[in-house]
């Protein structure tokens, strides 16, 4: 799925990959893309005004570390969305859980 800026046709940078690492992130948890149940017209719409969905806190399985993250990768202003290396520094990324955690 396309960032805001890109379905607004406006300029854009390296900040839509992050918009779309967020987006594949979102279908890995959910397991269909944002808005999956509408229109593509009617996806495309919602998210140029109002941005991606959260993902499903109704399990209660994601960590806030996991929200944090994707609230700041789908921020719908660029400006606003971390550059990849400031992500890397991101508590989801720079202290993954220990592969022990998933026996």
């Amino acid at each position: 799925w396309m960032a805001p800026e890109c379905i607004l046709q406006m300029q854009y940078g390296a900040s839509v990959d992050v918009w779309a690492l967020a987006a594949t992130v979102f279908e890995m948890c959910e397991g269909t893309p944002p808005y999956f149940e509408k229109t593509e017209f009617w996806a495309l719409h919602a998210i140029a005004k109002h941005g991606m969905p959260a993902i499903s806190q109704s399990s209660g399985a994601w960590s806030e570390d996991l929200g944090d993250f994707m609230r700041r990768c789908t921020a719908c202003s660029a400006a606003e969305r971390p550059s990849s290396a400031l992500l890397l520094l991101h508590p989801l990324l720079a202290h993954p859980a220990s592969p022990a955690r998933f026996d």
